[in-house]
Formats: C-alpha cells, structure tokens, sequence
C-alpha cells in the first residue's frame, strides 16, 4: 500500500511538472467525469492540447515532466553541431518517427533551435491531432506515414479504445503510406540528420534493418525497444549491428535508450 501511495505521489509531482497544478486539476475532472473537451496547455513554452480520456496527459508526463528525452549537459554539443551545418549550408533534421500526438516534436523544437523536425505518425485520428498542436511551429513538418523497411504501403492497428499511443504497423495491406528513413527528410533541401528517434511499437526491426547507413552516420539515436511486446522479435538488434565499430555513449531514460555520439560528449 505504501509503495502505490508513494508512486501516486510521484506522478502527480511529474504531473504537474509538465502542466501545473491548475491544468492538471481540470484534465484530471474532465477525466472524471467522462468529458473529453480539450484542455489547453503550455510547456517549455509549448502550446498544446490535452484529450482527458486519451493517453495524452501519460505521453506529456513522459516528455515534459520526466522529459525521458533530455540529453543533459549533451544537448550543448548537439546543438554546436547543428549551428556548424547550419553554417556549412545544410539543415540540421531531427526525424521523430512515432510523433503520437506531437508532444516530442514540440520538445525537440524547444531543444534545438536550429533544426527541422519530421513528425510522423502512422495513424490518421493522431495524425491530424498532431498537426493540430505543431500548427504554430513553421519548423515541425508533419507527416502521415509509417516508417517502415518500404514504401508500398502498410496497414495499422490500434489496441484499446482512446489510447492513441497503441497503434501497430503491420506489413500486410497498404491502407497507410509508408517510407524508408531517407524519404522522411528528401524534400528538405540540404537536410542532414542529426537525431533519429524511433517509439514505433516494434517497427524499429524493419526501420533500422533498411537504413543502417543513416543510423551509423547520425549523431544522437533514441529508441524504445519493444522486445517485451514481441519477445524474440530481437527489435533493437539491427540498430546494433548497424551501430558496429562506432563510440557511442548509451544512457537510460525512462523507457527509452538515448545513443550520443562519444566525441561529442567527450568534448
């Protein structure tokens, strides 16, 4: 009993973190009492909204109360390194593949100024929430997409009424537009990778299986491995053999691996 009171008491405090005392307190009534109108919030100076019978306010937690994201003291060096392309005439990219609702586009715009973010999401009804909350932020370019291992298509799946974070791809049917990692940056001119991150329910496989050039090239990686949904699936096996020969610095963050280039923390 202690220890659910105790871990009660931690989300709120992440809770409020991300929104404050007073949006959550209206998210968390609207929860209450079956009403879905969306509340209005900020963080990190993003605005954005919060469905209170989807998984919105557990997704806006994660990244801007726990900010499972954050590089810490490496996002210094990451963001030197996009000011260098900047100057050299390429355009620092960073591809959020599984963007859900945008909440981590709006983050990673916040981080780095400089750069392009590719939001993509697979499923419709999210996707058009996600255009909706990066609407203000010329520099979040959404699409509606799967990353996926080609580009003939693919179907989606969603597990669970109003939870939107669910949504599986799978490699029979073609209902959804599916791309390889490149195609996700083609049409900005001059853009270079800079961070690829991957929470795709289990499609890592197949994304980093296709493109292991980029993933070997790219400074910072984040990923979400899936290996407890699809056990010996071996999700992140292909990010590995694709990170062979390569010094890299992997640090935990909630649920995520966030993989940083050794030079660049080193210096």
């Amino acid at each position: 009993m202690l220890s659910s009171f105790a871990r009660l008491i931690e989300y709120a405090e992440h809770f409020s973190k991300a929104i404050g005392v007073p949006k959550l307190c209206l998210v968390l009534v609207r929860r209450f009492t079956g009403n879905n109108a969306p509340v209005t919030v900020s963080s990190f100076g993003q605005t954005y909204e919060i469905r209170p019978l989807d998984t919105d306010l557990k997704v806006a937690t994660q990244i801007f109360g726990r900010q499972e994201y954050d590089l810490g003291d490496s996002w210094s060096p990451i963001n030197r390194l996009a000011a260098e392309w900047k100057a050299e005439g390429d355009t620092p990219v960073i591809i959020d593949a599984g963007a859900n609702v945008g909440y981590s586009a709006l983050y990673f715009a916040h981080k780095v100024p400089t750069a392009v973010v590719v939001a993509i999401e697979a499923d419709r009804g999210t996707f058009e929430v996600l255009c909706k909350n990066v609407a203000s932020n010329k520099r979040i370019k959404p699409i509606h997409a799967a990353v996926w291992s080609h580009e003939k298509g693919v179907s989606m799946t969603a597990e669970g009424e109003n939870n939107s974070w669910a949504g599986r791809v799978s490699e029979h049917g073609s209902r959804v537009p599916s791309l390889l990692l490149p195609s996700t940056f083609a049409d900005i001119p001059n853009g270079r990778p800079l961070v690829v991150k991957l929470d795709v329910e289990g499609a890592e496989a197949e994304i980093c299986k296709a493109s292991p050039e980029i993933l070997h090239e790219v400074p910072c990686i984040m990923i979400e491995p899936h290996d407890w949904l699809l056990p010996g699936a071996g999700t992140v096996s292909s990010l590995f053999n694709a990170l062979a020969g390569r010094r890299v610095d992997t640090l935990l963050r909630g649920e995520n691996l966030l993989i940083v280039d050794s030079s660049l923390r080193a210096a």
